[in-house]
């Protein structure tokens, strides 16, 4: 239950400021902790981060989900290089998918977000749906920033080692009104 205090007490003003500076601490703490993982394309704005594997597709959209993003669309090569730059960690989930009953290999592709599917960049031979054991029909990104399809149950990579996934998220300018608004409160001292 909230309670005021009478207006005249200075300790009920220092006690309602000094929360508040407390909670907009706690926000920007947690904001500040996100950009050590986070990393900002100056291309577009968008926000990017790399998840660890093994993962397979469907875990790392969940994931992406749950962190407020979806796996990464790449709308042009500025996006693509960028990407490739930037997470060069190894090969890594990104949000294309191919709409079931397409035509094999490289028919119906498209984004998660529902994006235009305009700019590709696929690896030799690719999309290939060359998998034995089922469909290819999600997209992989390399180091090179080259694409592959691959089977979404899948957790390994060509050289063995785990995939990760590349998770983007365009920031709400709610997101930074909120920011703005807890400068003045955490400049504000106790004497």
């Amino acid at each position: 239950m909230f309670r005021c205090r009478p207006k005249h007490s200075l300790l009920g003003l220092r006690s309602v400021t000094l929360t508040l500076s407390c909670v907009c601490l706690l926000i920007s703490a947690t904001v500040v902790d996100a950009a050590q993982v986070w990393q900002q394309n100056p291309g577009n704005g968008h926000w990017y981060t790399w998840l660890e594997g093994p993962i397979n597709w469907f875990d790392a959209d969940a994931t992406a989900t749950s962190l407020g993003g979806y796996l990464a669309t790449i709308t042009d090569s500025q996006e693509n290089d960028w990407l490739a730059d930037t997470f060069n960690f190894g090969d890594g989930w990104i949000g294309l998918v191919q709409q079931p009953g397409s035509v094999e290999p490289d028919g119906g592709w498209g984004w998660v977000t529902g994006e235009p599917y305009v700019y590709t960049n696929w690896g030799p031979g690719n999309p290939s749906n060359a998998d034995s054991q089922g469909p290819e029909d999600y997209g992989i990104f390399d180091d090179a920033g080259l694409w592959h399809d691959k089977r979404g149950a899948r957790d390994q990579s060509l050289g063995g080692a785990p995939w990760g996934a590349i998770v983007e998220m365009v920031p709400e300018p709610t997101t930074l009104v909120l920011l703005g608004s807890c400068a003045p409160g955490l400049l504000i001292r106790r004497r």
